[in-house]
Parts: structure tokens; sequence; C-alpha cells
């Protein structure tokens, strides 16, 4: 998997390469979708992460996505789940981090909705899952995080999409029954969530 520095930002690095523009904007602008769609995004996103938190062990606090958001509106939260402390896996942990952003492009993917521009403008607006992701590499593997240096272990990108990928695959059935509980409902605590999830094939 090749990784490409962003014009803008020579130390981003971005599966699809960036898109060439004088152009002041944001991701979501670049996105090019609408309230609706941003929100479907960001359900898949937040569910994701909450379904593989469950998964692995870790408590979830709530899982929210903010009412329709226009692709302008920039900084404005789009979602965001609270977990409990845990002292789960440290590869499980990271893979939930990770899966938000594979999510999204996964659902793009299903939706017949996706492009090189949409799915790089995903990865730019998922940096702080990155961020999350680089910090954990540095406490407790005592590394940096890397970008296509290798597919094995936690510390390479391209080894955690991969298994992040593969989480997905397991459990994309819990993803698809949450985004929509979430799309109905805008907020869930624990334990909805984790009913939704249980009762999902």
């Amino acid at each position: 998997m090749s990784w490409h520095p962003n014009h803008d930002d020579q130390t981003i690095l971005t599966r699809h390469p960036s898109l060439e523009t004088s152009e002041v904007t944001t991701s979501r602008a670049l996105m090019r979708f609408t309230a609706e769609q941003l929100q479907r995004c960001a359900a898949f996103h937040e569910a994701a992460h909450t379904v593989l938190f469950l998964h692995a062990g870790i408590g979830v606090k709530s899982v929210w996505i903010s009412p329709a958001i226009k692709p302008g509106e920039a900084g404005k939260p789009l979602g965001r789940t609270d977990m409990e402390t845990s002292t789960a896996p440290l590869d499980q942990f990271i893979v939930a981090v990770a899966a938000g952003e594979r999510a999204e492009d996964r659902w793009m993917r299903e939706a017949g909705v996706w492009t090189p521009v949409r799915a790089w403008a995903a990865e730019r607006s998922n940096l702080g899952d990155r961020d999350f992701v680089r910090s954990l590499v540095r406490q407790h593997l005592d590394s940096e995080l890397t970008f296509g240096v290798t597919d094995e272990g936690w510390s390479d990108y391209s080894a955690i999409h991969a298994a992040a990928d593969r989480a997905l695959d397991e459990k994309w059935g819990g993803v698809l029954a949450l985004a929509d509980a979430l799309l109905d409902r805008l907020h869930l605590d624990g334990e909805e969530a984790t009913r939704v999830v249980g009762g999902a094939r």
C-alpha cells in the first residue's frame, strides 16, 4: 500500500493522493455531500467505533451524532463515542479507534458515492483519530507511528487499516444496525447501544 505526502503539508501521509487546490475550504466541503449524506457518514463512523469497543470488552457510556449539519459549517462536531476506562488489549483498542475512518470509506463504496477525492477528504477529516493512535503507539510501544513501512504489528497504519477492515467484515451487521439507530435517535446511552448491537445479525 502506497502513502502520499499531502501538498499542503508534507508531514501528512494519506492512502489517496491529495487534491491540489488553491481554494480555502474544509475536508467536509470537499466531500460535496448533502447534509443528510454527511450525517449518515458520521453515523457509520461512530457506530464502527462503538461496535468494536464493545467487542473488545470496552464499556461505552454514550454515542451520538449531530442533527444534519451543512457541509460548509466547519468546526462543528459530527458525532462522538464516549467510552469507559479500559484495560483492553492495545491491539483491539487501536483497531476500534481506526475503524471509524475505515467505516466511512466502506459506507461510501457500498452506497455508490465513493470517489478518490471523497476518500482523501475522509482521511484528512480523521487526523484526530490518527493522532490518538500515534499517542497510544508512543506511550505503550515506545515507537513512532509509520505509514506503509510494514504490514505487520501495531505501529504502522497499513497494518492497522488492514486489521480494522477485517474486524469490520466480521461486525458489519452490528455497525449497520447501530448506524440506523443513530440516524433515527441521534443519541444512545451505553445500554441502548449494547442492546442494538447485540440484536444485530
